[in-house]
């Protein structure tokens, strides 16, 4: 490497030198195989969970809501069914 080359010239010098270089249509095969021979479960099990986490929020917040409203029902259900109805026993 000459600390006087200038990107364009080390760019070009890395291009004629690459040009013979062909590319495989299974290395991204290959190297994802190696990949997940060298991750455990555990590694594999979480790897996509993460991408389900924000969905997983949405849906817990969801559903604390929804306990919330219903409870609130349920409470004013008791007070309608504790108050009186109207007659009177003798």
């Amino acid at each position: 490497m000459n600390p006087d080359e200038t990107i364009e010239q080390r760019l070009a010098r890395l291009q004629e030198a690459t040009l013979g270089v062909k590319v495989d249509p299974g290395l991204f095969l290959k190297v994802q195989a190696r990949i997940n021979a060298e991750l455990g479960w555990h590694e594999q099990l979480l790897s996509p969970a993460w991408r389900l986490l924000p969905a997983g929020l949405v849906m817990a917040a969801a559903a604390c809501l929804v306990a919330y409203q219903s409870e609130r029902a349920a409470l004013v259900a008791v007070v309608w069914e504790e108050e009186p109805i109207g007659l009177v026993s003798e």
